[in-house]
């Protein structure tokens, strides 16, 4: 938390410096190729770190391929596990002014890992804690758009930051199957406690992003 306030301090105070009517766009227009990282952001795809590489099409157009991933450990009342998260895209960035621009992208963002979903159901009645373990996969084709600001020195360094980043996706798929079952009657109800998680990572896929942070050099 304190290196995100720290960016976001740098942004909003270095903003003043960079604001010069025309600066970052005539930086723009002396480069060919951007280099960058998303260090920090209020989002998964932000948290995978993405690293991207652009080509400016002219000084208010940049097109560019990005990807990132990371493994984050799921410890809930109901559901444990070790879940790989990748990102992969590619993007358009259109600036409208000097810094001002509006963000598209078309990603193919997947979760795998195990997992182990955890209940407790009525069996010859009385109360059993149920554990459910096995690989599940959850894929998605996402499209994003974004708006804010990026600044660019003459010498090559770009900072910025996407504010607002609304994520569709356009379509999922979800596959698990079991390696162990306790307590589940039979492997079918064991594999659809697993399935009952479906919607939860559709809903991860399609979260919005919110002050993505970016570093990067132009030249």
């Amino acid at each position: 938390m304190r290196h995100f306030l720290l960016i976001l301090l740098l942004c909003i105070f270095a903003t003043p410096i960079f604001a010069a009517d025309g600066a970052s766009t005539a930086a723009r227009n002396d480069s060919t190729v951007q280099v960058g990282i998303t260090p920090i952001g209020l989002s998964l795809p932000a948290l995978s770190q993405p690293l991207a590489l652009g080509f400016y099409l002219n000084d208010s157009l940049l097109l560019g391929v990005e990807s990132g991933a990371f493994t984050v450990s799921l410890d809930s009342s109901d559901v444990t596990g070790n879940i790989s998260y990748t990102n992969q895209g590619m993007f358009a960035r259109w600036w409208v002014g000097n810094s001002f621009n509006l963000l598209g992208g078309y990603y193919q963002r997947e979760f795998s890992g195990t997992a182990t979903a955890n209940e407790t159901i009525i069996s010859g009645g009385q109360s059993v804690q149920a554990e459910a373990t096995g690989s599940v996969t959850s894929k998605a084709s996402v499209v994003s758009l974004g708006l804010g600001n990026q600044w660019q020195f003459n010498f090559g360094l770009v900072i910025g930051c996407d504010w607002a980043i609304y994520n569709q996706v356009l379509n999922h798929a979800y596959s698990s199957s079991i390696t162990t079952n306790t307590g589940y009657a039979n492997t079918s109800e064991a594999e659809q406690a697993l399935a009952d998680a479906e919607p939860a990572y559709k809903k991860l896929h399609q979260f919005p992003g919110l002050v993505h942070f970016y570093l990067g050099f132009a030249f």
